[in-house]
């Protein structure tokens, strides 16, 4: 009785997937495939030893099977001057956390004793063909996969995970021609582009040869790609870094975003959404080098809401000479009159020498903001000799009245413009400039299923549900309503920037005083003598706690780096030749 008491409790102790760990090395390694129990090669197919490369059928697939990589294990990977082979994941159909799928870089300290481990496997790197895109890589559902490089030295050296993204397929919609994908995360891995001259880098190539950084785009706007998390990453010289577009739950924190390639007919940002995105927060990231519509870009028809920007630091660098071209709209843009965005956050960012975007030096909300967007604490620095133009907030100054196309039966198009408009809400008539020729200003946008209109006089209010007709007699239902005052910039800090931002709390202009440590040398921790910008931001602790090395704000100050002294504990990750990241904490 008692030993079968103790059996039944040995057995609810087992792991609940209850596979081991799995090992692989390149294919070029070993010549035959092992069962991939452990580290050395096997003396034949199915033998005990490593996996020959991934798992995968004839279509790239991963194979999960006992025989492959079972749901819920964790797939060691060797380092090796060998890259790895191209593969696929999709329909994993994953209930939990108890199914994540890792891949994880081997380490000496986890595995310097396993059976036919060598030493190179510890030291090398794992080199991936192609980038991740969850229409292609990671397709159909795929759901609680990991990608772990384990630690890096610093933001910019020593990640041994590195994926290739001129190599391979990644970047294209995968063989059931679209996809999506959740529950993923994507940590301490490099992403190389384009490995041209620095700093040149990607710019002077075809934006087709740059190879594409992370793709994290959904299906649609309705069956997105959910709760993926990118940390502590280095994305550098590709031609678009990071896209979320139709993502939910996305969050981007502490890598570091260094040149991309924009052209006039592929424009590209750092992180960029041509489709839906709710509940993204990039937080705590280095970004260096952007060109193309903005850093940060809110694009296309589509809704946007629960954005959040907070800590991160953007260096516009002067002594880059592929970069002149700039960005069109300034850190970030909701470009398009279509856009509606709501709850929208901007956060202790700082903002170094966008000389080259004069007189773009600015957040902008092209299509207006349709409620609670609210930008403060942020540091914009412009140093002796260089035109930065205002860094400011930009917003119409008229009302925009979103709408769904697909909820109106004849939906205004472009020849509505400058057009009259007569508003209803039930039965009652809105007055509404009905008898103005100038209530519409020649800005009507459709696109995505989405549009907008931008009042330019009138006599009324409007309101959501109300049914609107212009003169032409197209009509629509107002799903939105964008006015000025659903945007607040208070609390920020303008150093050498032209003109007057007019913003409560803000301090302006700043000529007398360098705020930062050690400008020259990047290092934009605040200085603690005559600073004004020590102890003027707002109070945002019921928001987050944390500056740009993960410290706790002390006080709260304007910019990405809380002040030097009290409790702080600095970073002293060393930069790399172009000068990035002189101060970060390295989690």
């Amino acid at each position: 009785m008692q030993l079968r008491i103790i059996l039944a409790l040995l057995i609810l102790l087992l792991p609940v997937s209850g596979y081991a760990d799995k090992y692989i090395r390149p294919s070029a390694d070993c010549t035959y495939n092992g069962n991939g129990n452990s580290w050395g090669c096997a003396a034949s197919d199915g033998a005990e030893g490593a996996y020959k490369g991934f798992p995968v059928n004839a279509s790239d697939i991963l194979l999960l099977t006992a025989s492959g990589i079972p749901k819920g294990t964790t797939a060691w990977l060797a380092g090796s001057d060998n890259a790895y082979n191209y593969m696929r994941i999709t329909n994993t159909n994953s209930a939990g956390e108890e199914d994540r799928i890792i891949f994880k870089v081997a380490t000496a300290g986890a595995h310097g004793t396993d059976t036919g481990w060598e030493e190179s496997f510890g030291t090398k790197d794992v080199l991936l063909y192609g980038g991740i895109a969850c229409n292609a890589t990671l397709t159909n559902t795929s759901g609680y996969v990991t990608f772990d490089g384990v630690s890096r030295t610093t933001g910019t050296t020593g990640h041994r995970l590195k994926f290739d993204t001129l190599q391979g397929t990644f970047t294209t919609s995968g063989s059931a021609g679209s996809g999506y994908c959740q529950e993923v995360i994507i940590q301490y891995a490099k992403f190389q582009g384009y490995d041209g001259y620095i700093p040149d880098g990607c710019r002077d190539a075809d934006p087709a040869t740059c190879g594409t950084g992370i793709v994290l785009s959904g299906l649609s706007s309705t069956v997105r790609s959910k709760n993926i998390t990118i940390q502590y990453c280095y994305i550098v010289d590709t031609f678009s870094p990071v896209n979320v577009s139709n993502t939910e739950g996305v969050t981007i924190r502490g890598n570091y975003i260094v040149r991309n390639e924009s052209t006039s007919t592929s424009h590209s940002n750092a992180v960029s959404s041509p489709g839906r995105a709710t509940g993204l927060l990039i937080e705590r990231n280095w970004v260096e080098d952007i060109q193309g519509t903005g850093w940060f870009s809110m694009l296309g028809g589509a809704a946007f809401d629960e954005i959040h920007i907070r800590n991160n630091i953007l260096v516009n660098k002067n002594t880059n000479p592929e970069n002149p071209i700039g960005v069109g709209h300034g850190p970030f843009t909701t470009n398009i009159f279509y856009n509606r965005i709501t709850n929208f956050t901007y956060y202790n960012n700082d903002h170094i020498g966008f000389q080259y975007d004069s007189p773009y030096c600015r957040i902008w909300f092209r299509g207006g903001c349709a409620g609670n967007c609210d930008i403060k604490n942020n540091l914009w620095y412009c140093a002796a000799g260089e035109s930065c133009g205002v860094g400011t907030v930009v917003y119409p100054s008229d009302t925009i009245l979103h709408f769904d196309t697909a909820a109106s039966t004849d939906p205004p198009t472009w020849e509505d413009n400058n057009s009259a408009l007569t508003c209803t809400n039930g039965t009652a008539s809105v007055p509404s400039c009905a008898s103005s020729t100038t209530c519409l200003d020649g800005t009507i946008g459709i696109g995505g299923g989405l549009g907008s209109i931008r009042i330019v006089s009138t006599t009324g209010t409007f309101s959501i549900g109300d049914t609107c007709t212009t003169a032409g007699g197209k009509d629509f239902v107002i799903a939105g309503v964008s006015v000025p005052a659903n945007v607040t910039s208070t609390n920020n800090y303008y150093y050498g920037n032209t003109g007057n931002p007019g913003e409560t709390g803000s301090k302006y202009p700043v000529s007398n005083e360098n705020p930062f440590v050690d400008y020259s040398n990047y290092d934009f921790r605040l200085a603690r003598n005559g600073n004004s910008a020590l102890g003027t931001g707002a109070d945002l602790s019921s928001v987050f706690t944390n500056d740009y090395n993960g410290n706790t704000r002390t006080s709260w100050d304007m910019g990405a780096l809380n002040r030097i002294g009290g409790n702080q504990t600095i970073g002293t990750g060393a930069g790399f030749s172009l000068g990035v990241g002189a101060a970060i904490n390295l989690q």
